[in-house]
């Protein structure tokens, strides 16, 4: 599993110093809110559309710390490993621009996975652990296998549909940011599309 996610970071490494967006530098802070994402579809909003005559304010790129081996950034408020956090800046920049504010959740820890396949799947072991992740409803990835568990996959809110403007946006946008979307979960995109 280490020697996979090192994988992962290094082909995220090289995707982002393809980026063609420079990300603006923001004056780090500590996040308020680490709340880990669900996999659960996320609330219909509608989405906040900025004043077009106002300047966007830059997505804020912040370093959370490491855990469990995994440097995390919170970026635009979403808690996702370092490695991806340009992409996702440019990504949500990009957004904004287009008058679309994109919030969500990203990582999450383990134990918040097991929660989730205990609410999604069933409380016995074969549930938790073993499972297809098809079998949940919704489909929830078993512990040890989530991209969230590694900070490379964002549960976007508003997108709990294929009808919403965020998913459409995504869709047209996203994978030439490195995102990729699972298919059987509108709002659960990731730089692997699982």
């Amino acid at each position: 599993l280490a020697a996979e996610r090192a994988r992962q970071a290094a082909a995220e490494k090289e995707r982002q110093q393809a980026a063609v967006r420079p990300v603006q530098p923001t004056t780090p802070t500590r996040p308020t809110n680490n709340t880990p994402s669900t996999t659960t579809p996320p609330t219909t909003t509608t989405p906040t559309t900025p004043d077009p005559e106002t300047p966007l304010p830059p997505v804020n790129t912040n370093p959370v710390g490491p855990v469990g081996g995994i440097s995390l950034c919170s970026v635009g408020g979403i808690t996702v490993n370092c490695a991806i956090k340009t992409s996702l800046s440019n990504m949500l920049n990009a957004a904004r621009a287009d008058g679309l504010v994109l919030t969500g959740g990203g990582w999450r820890d383990s134990s918040s996975q097991i929660e989730l396949r205990k609410a999604h799947c069933g409380t016995s072991y074969y549930a938790i652990y073993l499972m297809p992740a098809s079998q949940c409803h919704p489909p929830t990835a078993p512990p040890g296998s989530s991209q969230h568990e590694i900070g490379l996959a964002i549960d976007f809110n508003s997108c709990s549909s294929r009808s919403t403007r965020c998913y459409q946006w995504l869709a047209s946008h996203a994978s030439s940011y490195g995102f990729y979307n699972l298919p059987s979960e509108p709002w659960h995109w990731s730089t692997t599309g699982r």
